[in-house]
Order: structure tokens, then sequence, then C-alpha cells
């Protein structure tokens, strides 16, 4: 309940709810109202009855809308929202790779670019990739993903991405930076460009469940020996109270869902 009263979402979904039940009323009221009148000579405008009608489909349309952003909104929509494209993959014992790439998820700024930091999503699949690597020493980390802010260098949030994985135990030295990608199809693009690396190369990539689809289907075109780990998202079970209540934090997952879908369509029917 505590969780219900402190999010700002809550009380504009209550709102806007209100606000739909105040409009269904007029609408009703009005057409009630206009039951007597049908007397009275018609104007130029669309006759009542039909304005009641667009005004029924509209409020339906608003309530359909409501009733899909509260879903959303909540850890039990955006729990299964991400189960429709979490997609497991199974990494073969023998396979060793030489490289372990690690695409960016972004980076909180702030006034002080020294104490920018990662967001969790970036920080989770680095150290992911960290436990990858303790068992293939030999390989090199490639962080992935331009920074969007030419003034602090393109390779800002890859220092952020290394400074993050020497801390478990990475060293420095064997940690890259590829700091031009800005999508998953560009991470192929630019890491395939990079000197050394062939078709053949034995690559490893770390990414998120729900976007673990769409990596493997971009890194595939271009790798015949590529294999994926993800980091998961806790799994939300049961109808409880409190997965059933909306919250920021859930439709911004619920967001990046939908943009994940989105580019998954996006990228299948636009060739490169």
């Amino acid at each position: 309940m505590r969780t219900l009263l402190h999010s700002p979402l809550s009380w504009l979904l209550f709102a806007s709810f209100l606000l739909w039940l105040w409009t269904t009323w007029r609408t009703f009221c009005v057409s009630g109202e206009t039951a007597g009148n049908e007397a009275r000579p018609k104007a130029t405008t669309p006759p009542t009855a039909t304005r009641v009608q667009i005004s029924a489909l509209a409020l339906a349309a608003f309530l359909t809308l409501w009733l899909f952003v509260f879903a959303i909104s909540t850890p039990l929509g955006s729990d299964t929202l991400r189960r429709t494209l979490t997609t497991h993959w199974r990494v073969p014992t023998d396979f060793s790779p030489d490289y372990i790439l690690v695409a960016a998820m972004g980076y909180v700024p702030s006034g002080d670019h020294g104490a920018d930091v990662l967001r969790a999503g970036t920080a989770a699949r680095i150290a992911e990739a960290a436990r990858w690597w303790e068992k293939h020493p030999h390989a090199a980390l490639v962080m992935q993903g331009s920074s969007g802010r030419p003034e602090l260098g393109e390779d800002h949030q890859g220092r952020l991405m290394k400074r993050f994985a020497t801390a478990y135990g990475v060293p420095a030295e064997q940690i890259l930076l590829e700091s031009h990608s800005r999508n998953t199809r560009e991470h192929v693009k630019y890491f395939l460009e990079s000197e050394g690396i062939t078709t053949a190369t034995p690559i490893g990539v770390v990414t998120s469940d729900w976007h673990m689809r769409r990596t493997a289907r971009e890194f595939q075109k271009s790798f015949e020996n590529v294999h994926f780990r993800a980091t998961y998202s806790p799994v939300v079970r049961g109808l409880s109270a409190r997965n059933c209540l909306p919250h920021e934090e859930h439709l911004h997952n619920s967001a990046l869902y939908i943009r994940e879908w989105i580019a998954s369509f996006y990228y299948r029917f636009r060739r490169p």
C-alpha cells in the first residue's frame, strides 16, 4: 500500500480514471437530455446522437489505453511483457571465446562527469561478462557503445565500463573499448571491422534476457562461432496485491520491452 501512496504514477492513473468516469457520465447525460429535443431544427453540425456515439468510442478507446498502461505499470504486467521476449541460450562446455563483448545500456550523468555511474543494466552485463571471463582468462573483454557526448569523448561510457570491470578483477590490459556503435546492428558492424577479427573468430556476447533474441539474430548473420550469455531479470510470481500495483520503475521497464519489440520488427524487415 505504501508503494501505491508514494507513486506519482498511481495518482496520475487514478486521476485520469476519475476524469474518464466524469466524461462518461456527462456523455450519457447529454444523450438523455436530447431524447426530448428531437423536434428542434437540425444545425449544420453532426446530429447529437452521432456526437454521442463518437464520444462513446473515444471514451472506450481511452479506457482501453488506460487499462493497458495500468497493466504494464505493475510488476506482474511488466514481467509478463518481458517473458514474451526472453530467450535462453545454452553455451557448449567446450566453447572458448577469444573475445567477450559487452553492449552498454547507458550511464547516469551528473554535474561532475568524474562522478558519472553506470546504469544497473550496464553494470549487470559487465558483472556477468566478468564471471564468464574467469573461466576463459585468455579472452579480451570488449566494451561496446558510444557515450553520445562528443565533448566528453565517445569513449566516456567505455571508460566507465572498464573501471567497473577492473573492480571485478579483469586486468585493464585485457579490456578493449569500441566506442563508435550506437545500436545492436552497429555493435556487429564495428567489431567485425576491428583489426584481426574475422567471421570465424570465436566470440561471446553478454546481453540482457529480453534483448537476447535480437542480439543473437544479428550476430549470427556475421559470425560463425558465437555464443551468448544473459543477465536475467527477477521473476515475479503470484497475484499478490503488491504485484498488481503500478509503479514508475515497472512502467520504465515495460517501455524498454515495447521498444525492443518495435526494434525487432524494424530489424527484421529493414536490411542493413
